[in-house]
């Protein structure tokens, strides 16, 4: 999770969590938004072993990128967070590039992917009935 490749990868996962980050936390606080951050990853990480062949190699912290994309979703799908006309745009944006980048470039973990934002999703919906 913590190691990237490609300077590519690295930049775009950084301004990920640039512009999702201070939400996400603002709405979680700091604990439960490392512990998403670290389960997202995990999870992703997790499927890559037990779905992929044995010989993938993977880096990058895509799972940990798409479990904070999904717990914005979560968050913005059921409205418990009113989200700005402007970010509506950048988080489309984001969607649309990472799925993008997901389907097309080559070397991209789709796997980690889909566990990270299934496990933000899931993350988001046990803590909205917990809280």
């Amino acid at each position: 999770m913590f190691i990237h490749v490609h300077f590519a990868h690295f930049f775009y996962n950084t301004i990920s969590i640039a512009m999702m980050g201070p939400i996400i936390e603002g709405l979680l606080g700091k604990w439960k938004f490392l512990l998403l951050y670290l389960i997202s990853g995990i999870a992703g990480n997790a499927a890559t072993f037990v779905f992929l062949p044995l010989t993938y190699t993977h880096t990058g912290s895509s799972g940990a990128i798409f479990g904070l994309l999904g717990c914005f979703l979560f968050f913005a799908l059921t409205k418990r967070l009113h989200i700005p006309r402007q970010n509506q745009t950048i988080l489309l944006l984001i969607i649309g590039i990472s799925v993008i980048m997901t389907v097309f470039e080559s070397d991209i973990n789709i796997t980690a992917h889909a566990a990270g934002l299934f496990s933000g999703l899931l993350y988001s919906w046990i803590f909205s009935r917990n809280k």
